[in-house]
């Protein structure tokens, strides 16, 4: 398959709880740093190599402040984490403070 110019690449999901999620699930959301392409792509587990583990479909969701837990309560279900702290935890690890930032919904496709 070959990809055109605004196709999604592949997306990485580094986090194990949030791996676990998507494998049990279907789906996942994560939080982003900033905007990236959506629409049908495929998921690894690391940033450097790491091969092709399913298709999946991206979607946007909404931009947040991740320091109000509020606005990653909503989708705490989907996100891996048990508790909204513990997800903030992960996004300041990840990026070295609560920032603003872009939720997605990644769900595994069928095709």
């Amino acid at each position: 398959m070959s990809l055109g110019k605004n196709s999604p690449g592949p997306v990485v999901i580094p986090h194990e709880e949030q791996k676990q999620q998507l494998r049990g699930m279907g789906s996942v959301v994560v939080f982003r740093l900033s905007q990236r392409t959506t629409g049908h792509t495929w998921w690894k587990e690391s940033y450097v190599g790491g091969k092709k583990q399913a298709d999946v479909v991206i979607q946007e969701l909404e931009e947040v402040d991740a320091a109000d837990s509020s606005s990653l309560r909503s989708y705490l279900s989907e996100s891996g984490y048990v508790t909204v702290r513990e997800w903030q935890r992960a996004i300041e690890d990840q990026m070295g403070k609560l920032v603003t930032g872009v939720l997605y919904r990644i769900e595994l496709s069928n095709h």
